[in-house]
């Protein structure tokens, strides 16, 4: 399969344009290198023969080619393409329950003009400035804070923004994305490469399909949101909006992008808990051994340095381990899953252990669910009391990093 010029371009501006990591944990100076051409000339087709044995469904090939991948690009593989911040000092101590509840409270106060049902109440995506995450990650922190102590107040936000999604779902089960190009520079970029391809793209200020799977990230959050909805509330009406999002997620192709593909797994795996619908979770097992396992290291880390960056490796073993609670124990998949999950966690836990806290968010999410489904870890525990107590300088330190609204998944392990 042949991929376009642009698809190329992408791809490859991702993979060969990083920062290269010093072998010196206690250096935090991280010089950017480019990768020699020879290697380039050499990874290039075997990009293509990987989206060919993806496509084809073959997933053994498919790791058989990263295998590849990962041998020519050497000492670079697996080294994120930007530089990452440490914070310090590194604590490791448990942080007090009362430090943390006093953290999401001020997390709230801050947060709750920014959620897009309060900021942009008639949905309006030209005075939008995110997408429909915005809406969907506070349903689901508030969905299972309400679980934990039944505060009406948080049944009330999940009801609120869920009802908002349901507004602007399409009728294909996606939640679209608004047209950011000039509001934020990261989103506008990537929407103009987009339209430049696929102008049809772009209808009545909404992003309506994508290229390079893109699309799966917001529609992955926000169909997760729906099901905590239903969750809370058992109304009916959110389980299908989840059941819409999930057939969109279903049909969608793999992408080369692991970390897209993991918000589809995540809401098909998700999806099949809530519906009893088994063929969901299988799609989401299919997408898991095609479109995330392939990539993954013998060191536990994803090759290619977009996925290599913390945030997107704890994004994708969310979805892993959505999956692994899933499958039944006499599965033989779920002991080989159970392996790749164990390894990728104990990466960024010795990432966090060694040079300190950085992209806590999502970092703090997949320790926490590891933590609370796994079972007791002496280096997973060390690593998340780094990442809750540098989010604790933030009162402080406008430097230290936010946990932000992944801060519930952290109470919810504390209360186990």
């Amino acid at each position: 399969m042949k991929l376009s010029k642009s698809s190329q371009i992408l791809i490859l501006m991702s993979l060969f344009y990083l920062s290269f990591l010093s072998n010196n944990s206690e250096d935090k100076i991280k010089k950017r290198v480019h990768i020699p051409k020879d290697k380039l000339k050499i990874i290039n087709p075997l990009l293509k023969n990987l989206k060919t044995a993806i496509s084809n469904g073959n997933a053994e090939k498919a790791t058989l080619i990263s295998k590849e991948i990962t041998n020519t690009l050497g000492l670079f593989a697996g080294v994120p393409s930007d530089s990452p911040t440490y914070f310090s000092p590194i604590e490791r101590y448990p942080p007090s329950s009362k430090s943390v509840l006093k953290l999401w409270l001020d997390l709230e106060k801050k947060l709750k003009n920014e959620y897009l049902w309060n900021s942009t109440p008639r949905g309006n995506p030209a005075n939008m400035r995110t997408g429909l995450r915005g809406t969907g990650r506070p349903i689901i922190a508030y969905a299972i804070l309400y679980r934990i102590n039944g505060n009406r107040r948080y049944y009330e936000h999940v009801k609120k923004g869920a009802n908002y999604l349901l507004k602007l779902q399409n009728k294909n089960g996606l939640f679209p994305f608004p047209d950011l190009r000039n509001k934020h520079k990261l989103f506008g970029t990537m929407i103009k490469k987009l339209l430049k391809q696929k102008p049809e793209a772009l209808k009545n200020g909404w992003i309506v399909d994508d290229v390079n799977g893109d699309m799966q990230y917001d529609n992955g959050i926000c169909g997760v949101a729906m099901i905590e909805a239903y969750n809370v509330t058992k109304d009916n009406v959110y389980l299908k909006s989840a059941g819409k999002a999930s057939e969109w997620a279903l049909k969608r192709p793999i992408s080369l992008n692991w970390n897209y593909n993991a918000f589809s797994v995540w809401l098909l795996a998700k999806y099949a808990k809530a519906s009893g619908e088994n063929k969901y979770l299988i799609s989401a097992i299919k997408k898991l051994k095609l479109g995330i396992l392939p990539g993954q290291m013998k060191n536990g880390r994803w090759f290619d340095p977009h996925n290599a960056k913390l945030v997107y490796h704890g994004i994708i073993v969310r979805a892993m381990l959505e999956v692994y609670k899933n499958i039944e124990n006499d599965n033989i998949f779920k002991k080989e899953l159970r392996h790749s999950i164990s390894i990728a966690i104990d990466n960024a836990s010795n990432e966090i252990k060694n040079n300190g806290a950085s992209s806590i968010s999502t970092s703090t999410e997949m320790l926490s669910e590891a933590l609370y489904y796994l079972g007791e870890n002496e280096n997973w525990e060390e690593a998340l009391n780094i990442n809750i107590n540098a989010s604790l300088h933030i009162r402080n330190n406008n430097k230290a990093p936010n946990v932000g609204l992944y801060l519930a998944n952290y109470i919810k392990y504390l209360k186990q």
